[in-house]
């Protein structure tokens, strides 16, 4: 009987160690998994965070895209403008020396006629 006391009691000292073996693995398991569910939920907040920056900069980039295009139609139109003055004043230009010309001949007409 005292054998069969040992043995009870070294299998209870025995289930003892595995229960407390079991017990810590079990408490560094959840802490293990609180510490994932906390990076995780911190991944998650900095996701959401980078999508919303992602979406701003987007937006951004599109009005700058509007306010690039406008300007640049805006610039070409000044082109046009600045490319029909330019055409304008050469056909003035011209037609001030066919004026000049026209204005000499008649005054060597003038002189040749006097003269």
């Amino acid at each position: 009987t005292q054998r069969l006391l040992d043995n009870e009691r070294q299998v209870k000292n025995q289930m003892g160690v595995t229960n407390r073996e079991w017990t810590d693995k079990l408490t560094s398991f959840e802490r293990q998994l609180n510490e994932s569910n906390e990076k995780l939920k911190i991944e998650l907040d900095s996701n959401l965070r980078l999508k919303k920056q992602h979406q701003d900069i987007q937006k951004n980039c599109a009005q700058l895209e509007r306010s690039y295009n406008d300007m640049h139609d805006k610039y070409q139109e000044l082109i046009a403008i600045k490319l029909k003055f330019e055409k304008d004043i050469i056909t003035q230009q011209a037609n001030i020396e066919q004026e000049k010309t026209a204005k000499y001949m008649a005054l060597d007409k003038i002189q040749e006629l006097e003269g």
